[in-house]
């Protein structure tokens, strides 16, 4: 081990206190040995910059250069502006409103009032409430924040009018004060948002103060990083520098290919002649030099002079493969910066199987984060508001105090890459009783009850127009179902007293007469489909006598057909109800990524719970479902009751198993009998 070394001061500490100085030693020890190498600044690594709070005497700089920064990117990087566009239109690109107080009239009627105001909300008349929200998002993402402020026109009517961000508060100032930061004002007490400071900016870029607007009319939209951050800064802030480079290299390899492709030879010279180049015109090159140039004419033969030779340069090279990667890697690092995949944002080709999925999955909850924070920062105190004022002027007919205001924006349908199979998902959810209707069409941004009702339409006028034509509804849409023919009953007259026999059946399964036979299954006595009356048949009944009764009642058994595997009970056992049963609690506690069972499963589970009877079919796939997963009680997460558990017992577990092998072997012991 490496002897300490000591100094002039730890000898002198030393000689004074001995402890002192062996104390010191050890502690200089513990620094250079237990220190963390994020920490040992070098020249090539600069250390961090002050430890501060999210708002200081530099932030209000910085923020604007930033901003400053970020708006050149868009107007002249394809990739910052694309970026923003694809912002606008996954986040605020088909917002709608859907209210849901109980009373469906009241529904309406607030739905058709809020969609009116929103298409003539903005102040100016130049945008729709949609247009407002996209550029919204685009400028805080750009600028860092946005600011709405309600306002009335003159008629008294609610509006809305877009602020941007270099227009709150001095874009020059200093601000040293922590109840004005940024040009908003600050309740020290609280720490809660008073006013905030307008600037009015002229076509000279020169800001001059304006107004100063109360909080309860203003809805600052910004996404914060910090619990005390009061101003947003742009999100691109970690990806100008790159996006600023790829801008710059690009350029320099455009140079540099525009160069090497402009020239179609270069002539050699290894003699001091220095015969004419005085002949040759004169140009300037990119830098202002004079350089001498020659025009080659096609068909022609060149002379050349004792050491003079013509090169004929390759085809440019530039840029080369090198480069590419290395501008993927800046292409990459500027969406990490913005959340979203590089494959969504730049390269779809490069998305694949289930990858592609996940990115996609990944870029919509980045969107959703987005909508939740336009929700709860400006659409929904907005929607209240205006709402609110609607229904004390009168605008809206019939309240239901303050759940008038009750409902939801919906904002389009997800992104997603797999239309059919998120498709099948969610119908498979929704009879499974994981998701509802409303849900479902919340995520395609519609709204259920518009659904429905339009979809009733449209039924009844497939049906009107089949009778009008006299055609089959199905020939026009398969919407409306086909009609089932009414099954008739058989009536009981005493003329013709009931048999016992029956006409034997051909193989097609007719009567000898060639009528159809009546179906198997038992009419409902409530159905609506029976023709006889009861008082009818109750007189009918109390004419027989008992022989007559007897004869009747055989007669009917007799028409019934046994099934073929009466006598097999179908019913699952108590064991596998109680797996069942704990297969799906156990699912309930756990989380979502540790949670097993497919739709089908979860279905079967509650079947199984609830001692539903079983088909013939799913008892074999019972069997099947046991057969190929017996394994599964060898994985890793069996004994934490992981997913196979889950799966295994949610199908009935060992019980069940049990059971579905005796039942199938029943089934087949019978089908052989039959065989034979």
């Amino acid at each position: 081990m490496k002897k300490a070394k000591m100094n002039f001061v730890d000898k002198a500490i030393a000689f004074i206190n001995p402890k002192g100085a062996v104390d010191r030693l050890v502690a200089r020890q513990k620094l250079t040995k237990f220190e963390y190498d994020a920490v040992k600044y070098t020249r090539e690594r600069k250390g961090p910059s002050a430890l501060s709070g999210a708002e200081d005497y530099r932030s209000n700089y910085d923020r604007v250069e930033l901003m400053k920064r970020a708006r050149d990117l868009a107007e002249n990087v394809g990739l910052v502006r694309s970026l923003l566009l694809k912002f606008a239109g996954h986040v605020a690109g088909s917002i709608s409103y859907q209210a849901r107080t109980q009373n469906p009239q009241i529904n309406t009627d607030v739905e058709a009032y809020w969609a009116e105001w929103w298409d003539k909300c903005d102040i100016s008349t130049r945008h729709t409430g949609s247009t407002l929200m996209q550029v919204a998002v685009m400028s805080m993402l750009r600028d860092g924040d946005f600011l709405f402020v309600l306002v009335r026109d003159g008629d008294g009517n609610l509006k809305i009018q877009g602020i941007e961000a270099d227009r709150l508060g001095d874009p020059f100032k200093v601000y040293t004060s922590l109840e004005l930061i940024g040009g908003i004002h600050i309740d020290r007490s609280t720490g809660a948002p008073t006013a905030y400071d307008i600037y009015n900016r002229s076509i000279g870029d020169f800001y001059t103060y304006q107004l100063t607007i109360p909080s309860s009319q203003a809805f600052h939209l910004f996404d914060p990083l910090r619990i005390d951050q009061y101003r947003g800064i742009s999100a691109f802030h970690t990806a100008i520098n790159d996006a600023t480079d790829i801008y710059d290299i690009i350029n320099y390899e455009k140079m540099a290919a525009k160069v090497a492709s402009a020239q179609s030879g270069i002539v050699k010279r290894n003699n001091n002649n220095a015969a004419d180049l005085s002949t040759l015109a004169n140009d300037d090159d990119l830098g202002g030099n004079t350089i001498k140039l020659e025009t080659i004419e096609s068909g022609k033969i060149s002379y050349l002079e004792p050491g003079e030779d013509i090169i004929f340069p390759n085809g440019p090279s530039r840029p080369s493969g090198a480069f590419a990667e290395f501008h993927k890697i800046l292409l990459r690092n500027i969406c990490l910066g913005l959340g979203i995949p590089y494959s969504f944002a730049v390269d779809p080709s490069a998305m694949s199987g289930p990858t592609a999925r996940l990115e996609m999955q990944q870029a919509g909850r980045t969107f959703r984060r987005y909508q939740n924070l336009l929700n709860d920062k400006v659409l929904r105190p907005i929607k209240n508001i205006v709402l609110a004022d609607a229904v004390a002027r009168g605008l809206i007919s019939g309240t239901e105090g303050t759940r008038t205001t009750k409902g939801i924006f919906n904002f389009g349908a997800n992104v997603s890459i797999d239309l059919g199979r998120e498709s099948a998902s969610a119908i498979s959810e929704f009879k499974t009783g994981l998701r509802t209707a409303a849900d479902i069409y919340a995520e395609r941004g519609q709204d259920f009850e518009s659904a429905m009702r339009q979809r009733a339409i449209e039924a009844k006028l497939i049906k009107d127009l089949a009778e009008q034509y006299q055609i089959d509804p199905q020939t026009i849409s398969d919407v409306v179902p086909p009609i089932k023919p009414e099954p008739q009953m058989p009536k009981v007259t005493m003329s013709q007293p009931p048999t016992t026999q029956q006409p034997p059946e051909d193989e097609e399964g007719e009567d000898d007469n060639g009528e159809e036979p009546e179906p198997d299954e038992p009419l409902e006595p409530s159905s609506e489909n029976l023709e006889v009356k009861k008082k009818e048949t109750d007189e009918a009944l109390a004419s027989l006598t008992p022989q007559d009764l007897k004869m009747l009642i055989a007669g009917m058994m007799g028409g019934i057909k046994l099934g073929k595997y009466d006598g097999i009970d179908f019913t699952p056992p108590e064991g596998a109800r109680e797996a069942a049963k704990r297969a799906l609690d156990v699912r309930a506690t756990k989380p979502a990524s540790q949670r097993g069972m497919t739709a089908v499963g979860i279905a079967r589970a509650r079947d199984l719970m609830n001692g539903v009877k079983l088909s013939p079919d799913t008892v074999r796939r019972m069997k099947a479902f046991f057969d190929r997963h017996e394994v599964d009680k060898k994985g890793a997460t069996w004994d934490e009751q992981g997913k196979g558990w889950q799966a295994w017992n949610g199908w009935g577990g060992d019980a069940g198993y049990a059971w579905a092998r005796k039942v199938v072997s029943q089934m087949e012991s019978r089908d052989k009998k039959l065989t034979k």
